[in-house]
């Protein structure tokens, strides 16, 4: 190894740890099988991160359906509640 620092070196050894266990596997049960397998867990992992990508889209969506409904409120002087002074009300709404 030429690197100079550890943190550089550290890439080239994980590098070499990750060639020398795929080889081990190969040996073990031969290349067929280990593209069968890394295809399903692919197809597995594509299919979670679109179902995830669609929830965080549908997240997104509801805040921006409650952002509005917030500034429709706010400008909507009738639903700001008054005492009898007829100054503001504040409300505690836990946030």
């Amino acid at each position: 190894m030429t690197k100079k620092t550890k943190a550089r070196a550290s890439a080239d050894v994980g590098f070499i740890f990750i060639a020398y266990n795929l080889r081990r596997i190969i040996n073990i049960i031969g290349i067929e099988p280990l593209i069968t397998f890394l295809k399903a867990g692919l197809t597995s992992f594509f299919a979670l991160q679109t179902k995830i990508r669609r929830y965080i889209d549908q997240m997104f969506d509801m805040m921006q359906v409650l952002r509005g409904i917030q500034k429709i409120r706010f400008l909507d002087s009738s639903s700001i509640p008054t005492c009898k002074s007829g100054k503001l009300v504040t409300l505690n709404t836990g946030f």
